[in-house]
């Protein structure tokens, strides 16, 4: 067996995503790991360009990164390791958070000849393993998105409201609804509609962080009830939502099939009552509606 041999058999038995490019980042190499993390095998990947890639790194702005903001691309340029947390698109549709690490590859003289990136999933599963196997027990999972229900959903927020008023503790929730959910179902069938529940479901955990509850509430609606957050902490998360979602896609018949969502964010306020809560998170998600939809709104931006 030859060295190259023997590095590829480790490489395939990491779970880090690895993948190497030469210098103008075509893709030479991809393991079984990235295979896992995005969906996407080795001959769907390997001889394509990362500018062209189906990767499509995007930063919590929705920003692509795959031109002159490549980290690759730096790495080569320059010869420096570097680290970033970016959003990859999986095969899916859906996209996935994951930690990014660029490490320049040399040939015998020193010269660079390429790049080596190793990617790691940030999918909050390892702190919520636990509580997912009692949800299931219990029967508080969504049996097609895998999310809590809304039966777990009520149970959650009333907890939350007895926590606030012994502790004091500050939390919000986002109603987050699919934008124009029925016309997709009348075109495309009940079948494709799921599948944009789920990678919309998806695309939610990812961007998702480890403490918060994302519950599907019913039909296209979602709710993430966060902790330990302001008003504007929560018209942060509300946008990466929006905008991780805006930049997934599904695919189809040799097509991509992209949604919006709109939502409606509030902190619980003094007086508050889980019904007056939720109320107000969904006045505010019928005036996004109303205000052109892919929109997300909080009490303050309201007015």
């Amino acid at each position: 067996m030859s060295n190259q041999d023997l590095l590829k058999q480790i490489l395939d038995f990491i779970a880090e995503g690895v993948y190497f490019v030469d210098r103008d980042r075509r893709i030479t190499y991809w393991n079984q790991g990235s295979e896992k993390i995005s969906g996407y095998v080795a001959g769907e990947i390997v001889g394509t360009r990362c500018p062209e890639a189906k990767l499509k790194h995007i930063d919590e702005q929705g920003t692509l990164l795959c031109g002159d903001e490549c980290p690759l691309l730096h790495t080569i340029q320059d010869g420096k390791d570097r680290s970033v947390d970016v959003f990859l698109h999986h095969k899916n549709g859906h996209r996935v958070p994951v930690r990014v690490r660029a490490t320049p590859i040399r040939d015998a003289s020193g010269e660079i000849v390429g790049a080596a990136e190793i990617f790691n999933d940030l999918t909050p599963r390892i702190a919520t393993l636990e509580k997912i196997k009692d949800l299931r027990q219990k029967a508080y999972i969504d049996s097609l998105t895998g999310l809590a229900n809304r039966r777990f959903g009520e149970m959650y927020i009333n907890s939350l409201f007895t926590r606030n008023n012994s502790y004091g503790s500050d939390f919000g929730l986002i109603l987050l609804d699919v934008d124009d959910f029925k016309e997709i179902n009348d075109h495309y069938g009940h079948e494709v509609g799921d599948r944009v529940l789920v990678m919309t479901a998806n695309a939610l955990r990812g961007a998702a962080r480890a403490i918060d509850m994302i519950s599907r509430w019913g039909g296209e609606e979602f709710i993430v009830t966060m902790l330990d957050v302001d008003e504007n902490g929560l018209h942060v998360a509300a946008e990466r939502f929006r905008r991780i979602i805006a930049e997934s896609d599904l695919p189809y018949n040799g097509k991509l099939i992209q949604v919006t969502i709109s939502g409606g964010a509030t902190i619980k306020q003094p007086g508050d009552t889980p019904a007056s809560l939720l109320k107000r998170a969904d006045e505010l998600l019928y005036t996004s509606k109303q205000r052109g939809k892919n929109i997300t709104l909080t009490s303050a931006e309201r007015t």
